[in-house]
């Protein structure tokens, strides 16, 4: 699996989560797509700094851009981060 593909399937996985519940975490992250916990923790960290998805403090994961840079929320106080 290449790199972007992986960064692809983990939006996916957030996006899907997050339409059925009110945020996604880590470990369900890491069960819809079959990984270990730490595997999904460490993309999540990386799409986190790369500004694609927001932390809200609550573990939950939040997408901030999908499709083009749309943004999902953009109230953060920074980059990363959501209130």
């Amino acid at each position: 699996m290449s790199g972007t593909e992986s960064r692809e399937e983990y939006l996916e996985a957030i996006f899907k989560l997050a339409a059925t519940s009110p945020g996604a975490t880590v470990t369900t992250v890491a069960q819809q797509l079959g990984v270990t916990r730490a595997s999904a923790s460490e993309m999540v960290g990386r799409l986190t700094k790369a500004g694609s998805l927001l932390r809200d403090g609550r573990s939950r994961i939040l997408l901030r851009y999908w499709s083009g840079g749309f943004v999902i929320r953009s109230d953060a106080k920074s980059p990363g981060r959501c209130s």
